[in-house]
């Protein structure tokens, strides 16, 4: 009985023809991920600086909701610190009708909406023209 080849085992069923192939592809990735990581290292130094407080006042201001004539926020979603933070104003909620829906959905939407913004801002995730730039070339040009 033939012996079976681990390395032939390996890329069965991948788009790779040798081992050499297979490493090639891995190391593009591994140095693309170093790109972004070292990227966003150097944003967050950079924005550390005295000069750019301003870039982290906008995050610690965040996206707020208010009511109707109420002065009051009644959803806020902001960084003053790492990580995402809600506050949810209890007094305001309990005064709307249908209150439970609304909030869920108004939640939903500005953290979601604050998140791509903060990660992308934070260079963790690619921003729409880094995705751009990232397109292969359509063949032909």
């Amino acid at each position: 009985m033939p012996t079976k080849n681990p390395t032939t085992e390996k890329l069965t069923g991948l788009p790779f023809k040798s081992a050499t192939d297979l490493k090639a592809a891995q190391r593009e990735i591994l140095l693309a991920i170093w790109t972004r990581l070292e990227e966003a290292k150097a944003l967050h130094e950079l924005t550390q600086r005295e000069e750019y407080q301003f870039w982290r006042e906008e995050f610690a201001q965040g996206l707020a909701c208010r009511y109707g004539e109420d002065a009051r926020e009644l959803v806020r979603v902001f960084s003053d610190s790492p990580g995402i933070k809600i506050t949810i104003n209890p007094d305001l909620v309990a005064t709307l009708p249908a209150s439970e829906a609304i909030l869920g959905v108004l939640v939903k939407a500005l953290s979601e909406a604050f998140a791509s913004t903060y990660y992308q801002a934070k260079g963790i995730l690619p921003t729409d023209h880094r995705r751009m730039e990232e397109r292969p070339a359509r063949p032909g040009r």
